[in-house]
């Protein structure tokens, strides 16, 4: 049985990648430091092929330890998002980039098998016209979340070599329902909003978002670990659908 770690297991998208893992006979182990509580992994907790550790990422020596062996090890860690990376621009450092480096180099060591990093499509920044954006497009971060993204992919992608195999996924826009709910993403929060029966105010609305169901990245990502090395080896893939490209309005 394949045992993959996931770093971030208890967040919005892990909790729903461990279901998926599960259900599909893989060991699950599950990182998390539980800043929003320990309610999204309740349900997993009795199941036999799945453990549980409570751990920061800045414990890199433990990640390693618990790693050894694995068939791949999912990072999906640090804080998420524009808004909540602004207010503490070191903490999000550390947590975004310093610490991603930091387990990266204890890895490279642990026989895993792939290393799978989730990065975002706010690397591409804000582009004019109708073409679409692919993985060649220059990246344009205007954000601390994004630049750090991108300093992640390229630190990740140098240490790329025949005993440690990234892939970078860059995710579209993720919504929909997980047992770690969250609702500062736009579709959720127009939901909610519908939900409460509130009046939803959109600011301009032109601009376009490229969106993804939480469980298509639950899905890409396990593709990713199924995939034969040679296709999935130092790429870098975004994570959407073209039919999910709407404006805000």
């Amino acid at each position: 049985m394949d045992k993959i770690i996931i770093i971030g297991g208890a967040g919005y998208i892990g909790c729903v990648l461990t279901d998926l893992l599960l259900k599909h006979n893989y060991k699950v182990v599950s990182i998390d430091s539980l800043k929003f509580g320990s309610n999204s992994i309740r349900s997993f907790k009795k199941k036999k092929n799945y453990k549980f550790y409570k751990i920061n990422t800045s414990n890199s020596e433990k990640v390693g330890k618990l790693s050894l062996g694995a068939k791949a090890v999912v990072d999906l860690s640090g804080i998420v998002g524009d808004p909540a990376c602004s207010i503490n621009r070191k903490n999000t450092y550390y947590s975004n980039y310093y610490n991603t480096k930091k387990i990266v180099d204890v890895l490279r060591d642990k026989n895993i098998e792939k290393f799978i990093y989730a990065s975002s499509c706010s690397v591409y920044g804000s582009s004019k016209g109708k073409r679409l954006i692919r993985e060649t497009s220059q990246v344009k971060p205007i954000s601390l979340y994004a630049e750090l993204k991108i300093r992640c992919e390229n630190y990740i992608l140098k240490k790329s070599d025949n005993k440690f195999s990234p892939t970078i996924l860059r995710l579209a826009t993720v919504f929909g329902y997980s047992p770690r709910q969250r609702f500062d993403l736009v579709v959720n929060l127009f939901t909610l909003f519908k939900y409460l029966k509130k009046k939803i105010q959109v600011f301009g609305g032109e601009q376009y978002r490229p969106n993804v169901h939480v469980y298509d990245v639950a899905r890409a990502i396990m593709k990713c670990i199924k995939k034969n090395k040679k296709i999935t080896h130092k790429q870098i893939f975004n994570v959407g659908s073209n039919k999910l490209n709407h404006k805000i309005k």
